[in-house]
């Protein structure tokens, strides 16, 4: 899905300017990759995968220092700031992080129903 450059960098802004203030305590580049992947399912790294995977062992194990002390902050975010279903709750059931990414994140959705409701008012018409 092709995606509104704008719009994902509208959602982006929104998503920093909400951001709690434990999230200082994340690694840029890791809060940045999370806020990514709410905004449009953008690829992210290994670690940030297992994170929104909720796979706490792969997390840790790709892990650095920083994202390793950080871990709880980062766990934190997600489950309080993101959309729950860019995230799996059980570690089993995967399909719910492929469909947000195939969605295109939170812009993709909001372009998806942006047609939606044009392509009924013309349909109506």
């Amino acid at each position: 899905m092709e995606l509104d450059p704008q719009k994902v960098e509208e959602c982006l802004r929104e998503l920093e300017r909400d951001a709690p203030e434990y999230t200082k305590k994340i690694p840029a580049p890791v809060l940045h990759a999370l806020q990514r992947w709410a905004a449009c399912g953008g690829a992210t790294g290994h670690f940030v995968q297992a994170v929104v995977r909720n796979d706490l062992m792969e997390a840790v194990s790709r892990a650095d220092g920083e994202s390793l002390a950080a871990i709880r902050e980062i766990m934190w975010y997600v489950y309080n700031q993101l959309p729950s279903d860019c995230w799996q709750r059980h570690p089993r059931a995967s399909e719910a992080v492929d469909k947000w990414a195939s969605e295109g994140g939170l812009v993709g959705r909001e372009q998806t129903r942006v047609r939606a409701n044009l392509a009924s008012t013309t349909s109506t018409s």
